[in-house]
């Protein structure tokens, strides 16, 4: 029985950022020094700025008598220098937007220059360079800068996915413990379903034994339950639950080991020999032994064990809810021979419904895993342990090799009280996988 995984991946991207760093301004200045008295007395002159290469030195101003109108630096309130008008002198408009003013609006840095520093302020308005050569950002003054070049933007990152990648989807089947489960604690699952049927007495002279009853159980158990013969008959009918969506049809994959004697299941099947025999070589037989017939399909009662599944769109499985049946020692000849199982077929099961498991055998005798047709008896040890089946570890759970009262499978001879030429048959039928619903 197999597992299957799903994996999501996601993009992040990141993004990254470039900024702009100003250059120093001239730490020595070259505003002059505005008016020194804020209660009118006029300031001294204001000296020209000594790095101007663009626009003449403005007159320094006298300082305001009372309230300070224009900085030093500016002959009036309307024009620093350099500047065009008021609106745009480079340093400073005006007295409200000279560099280093207390508001300033719009002044500007040089065109190309390195920015002077800021002057020292004035009361009001701060000493007007005389268009120094622009820096990429002026120095701020005391209350607003002069407006550097915009720094260059970061490059827009790069977007991560919407959404990461679609995991792979679940593919809708069940598990095959939800398909197969444990219908009880005395049936168990159908999937490691196993019987035992050991010879109930040695009979050296001959290649078939009387029956010794049948323990039944699910693969990895410590226990097994045994009917016996009745009548002189044995008969195990079991009824194993099927899980799924109800009304819907699984498709499934069985593989069935085990020794079986050969039985007519009569016309009306599709065999996997054909109108020909099943083969007969120890390491399983090829052509197989199994056939598949239709609901309700039936045959006629012979001393040859039957190994059949019927499966059934109810629980209960009755005659007329059945939708398939399953073969598994098909054959159209009957005789003292014993065929090694070995072989994956598919079935059908209904979600909801049922599989009922039958052996039985008519006069409670059994043809003993003595090989093909015509094996004297005394080569019956021979054959049986050339047909020990290796089960593979996907297998699981696996058979103890314990004895059948135990719930294992002790090839070849089933039981202690038996060795190797009086050795019985069993079936191991093992669930690998579920194909497909429909």
């Amino acid at each position: 029985m197999k597992r299957v995984l799903l994996v999501s991946l996601g993009l992040i991207a990141m993004a990254s950022y470039a900024g702009c760093l100003p250059e120093e301004g001239n730490p020595t200045g070259t505003g002059a020094k505005g008016g020194s008295n804020p209660q009118g007395m006029a300031g001294t002159t204001g000296q020209a700025g000594s790095d101007a290469t663009g626009g003449t030195t403005g007159d320094g101003g006298t300082g305001g008598s009372v309230t300070p109108t224009a900085g030093t630096g500016g002959s009036s309130a309307t024009a620093g220098t350099g500047g065009s008008s008021a609106t745009a002198g480079t340093g400073g408009s005006s007295a409200t937007a000279g560099t280093g003013g207390s508001s300033a609006t719009a002044g500007t840095g040089g065109n190309a220059g390195r920015g002077g520093t800021t002057g020292v302020g004035g009361s009001t308005a701060g000493t007007t360079g005389s268009a120094g050569r622009g820096g990429t950002t002026g120095v701020g003054g005391s209350t607003a800068g002069t407006t550097g070049s915009a720094g260059r933007g970061g490059t827009t990152g790069t977007g991560g996915s919407t959404a990461g990648t679609t995991g792979t989807g679940g593919s809708g089947l069940p598990t095959i413990p939800e398909l197969f489960p444990v219908t009880s604690a005395t049936v168990g699952s159908f999937d490691g379903r196993l019987v035992v049927m050991p010879c109930g007495d040695a009979n050296p002279s001959g290649t078939d034994c009387g029956g010794g009853g049948g323990y039944y159980s699910t693969a990895g158990s410590t226990t097994a339950t045994r009917i016996n013969c009745a009548q002189n008959r044995f008969e195990l009918n079991q009824i194993f639950n099927v899980g799924g969506e109800a009304g819907k049809t699984y498709t499934v994959t069985i593989h069935v080991y085990g020794i079986a004697e050969p039985k007519n299941y009569g016309s009306g099947l599709t065999k996997d020999a054909g109108t020909g025999r099943p083969g007969n070589q120890d390491t399983g037989a090829n052509p197989t032994s199994w056939a598949v017939g239709p609901a309700g399909h039936t045959f006629t009662t012979t001393d040859y064990n039957t190994y059949e599944i019927h499966s059934c769109r109810t629980r209960t499985c009755a005659a007329g809810d059945e939708t398939n049946v399953y073969y598994l020692n098909a054959d159209t000849g009957e005789g003292h021979w014993t065929y090694v199982m070995n072989y994956a077929r598919q079935i059908k099961v209904t979600g909801g419904g049922s599989l009922r498991v039958r052996n039985y055998d008519n006069n409670c005798r059994e043809i003993k895993n003595c090989g093909p047709a015509n094996t004297a008896a005394t080569q019956c040890a021979t054959f049986a342990n050339n047909r020990r089946i290796t089960l593979p570890s996907t297998v699981m759970p696996l058979p103890s090799t314990a004895v059948a009262a135990n719930g294992g499978l002790l090839q070849p001879n089933l039981v202690s009280e038996r060795d190797a030429s009086g050795s019985g048959q069993w079936v191991l039928i093992d669930v690998e996988k579920i194909d497909s619903v429909q």
